[in-house]
C-alpha cells in the first residue's frame, strides 16, 4: 500500500488505484485458468461474468494510468480537476468491486469438494473486501480534505 490508509496527497491515491485495479483485473483470468486446469465446469453465465469483470477493471486501470501519467508529467503541482477525477475513479472502483465480490461468491458453489479451489476463491474475496475497505476510507478522507 502506498497510502497506509492515510491520504498524504492525491498521488498516493492514484498509486493505490493503479495497483489495485490491475490486480482486480487479473483475478477473473486467474480464476478461469485455475477452473479450467482443475476441470471445474463454470456455467456460461459465470464465464461471461468473469470476462466482464476483467474487462471493466482493465478499462478502469487504463483510466487510472492516464491520470497517473498526467499528474506525474506535472509533478510540482496537482492538476486542478485531479481530485474530482480521483473521487470518481474511487467510486467506480467501489461499485465494480461490489459486483466482483458477488460474482466470486457465486463461484463458491462450484467445486465445493475441492478445498484448494475454495481456499483460492476465499482468498480473492477477502482481498477484494480489503480493497473495498481501503478505498472507502481513502474516499472518505479525500472528500473531507483539501487534497
Amino acid at each position: 500500500m502506498y497510502c497506509l490508509a492515510v491520504v498524504t496527497g492525491i498521488n498516493c491515491v492514484i498509486n493505490e488505484l493503479n495497483i489495485w485495479t490491475e490486480i482486480s483485473s487479473e483475478h477473473p483470468i486467474f480464476l478461469k485458468t485455475v477452473a479450467e486446469l482443475t476441470d471445474k465446469k463454470l456455467t456460461e453465465e459465470l464465464v461471461l461474468g468473469l470476462n466482464d469483470i476483467n474487462r471493466r477493471f482493465s478499462v478502469l486501470n487504463r483510466r487510472v494510468r492516464n491520470l497517473y501519467r498526467q499528474n506525474y508529467n506535472f509533478s510540482y503541482y496537482v492538476l486542478p480537476n485531479s481530485k474530482m477525477r480521483v473521487i470518481e475513479l474511487c467510486r467506480r472502483f467501489l461499485q465494480l468491486d461490489r459486483e466482483a465480490i458477488r460474482l466470486y461468491e457465486e463461484l463458491e458453489d462450484v467445486g465445493r469438494e475441492d478445498r484448494v479451489w475454495q481456499t483460492l476463491i476465499e482468498h480473492i474475496i477477502q482481498e477484494q473486501k480489503y480493497m473495498y475497505r481501503l478505498f472507502d476510507k481513502l474516499l472518505e478522507q479525500i472528500q473531507g480534505s483539501g487534497c
